[in-house]
């Protein structure tokens, strides 16, 4: 894919990928790694992978832990980022919103602002 459209499209792939694997964390990341060598393209996939996982509330505690499996700093980055970004959105009230982030690792609290 040309530059411009790399993220898009393996973002895209990644939730391709959590078509087969939902409900199963580790494979979801386990797909990325196995099919793109590129770290920046492994973390763009794994967004979107945990962005297939987390369409609503009752699917947070798959997305929150595929984001802690993570041990490479920047897909964990990534993955943090979707889910909190995601949970902006589909948490109305602010109390389920900061539900949520008391969920999301230490590190990652402060990017539950809104």
């Amino acid at each position: 894919a040309p530059m411009a459209g790399q993220y898009d499209c393996l973002e895209s792939f990644g939730r391709d990928l959590a078509a087969i694997s939902l409900g199963d964390s580790l494979r979801g990341i386990q797909l990325c790694h196995e099919n793109l060598t590129d770290r920046r393209h492994r973390t763009w996939c794994i967004q979107g992978s945990v962005q297939a996982r987390f369409w609503e509330t009752s699917r947070s505690e798959e997305a929150l832990a595929m984001c802690r499996i993570l041990s490479s700093l920047d897909e964990k980055d990534g993955c943090y980022w979707m889910i909190i970004t995601r949970a902006n959105e589909l948490y109305v009230s602010d109390s389920d919103f900061e539900e949520f982030c008391v969920r999301v690792e230490y590190r990652y609290r402060a990017w539950c602002g809104r």
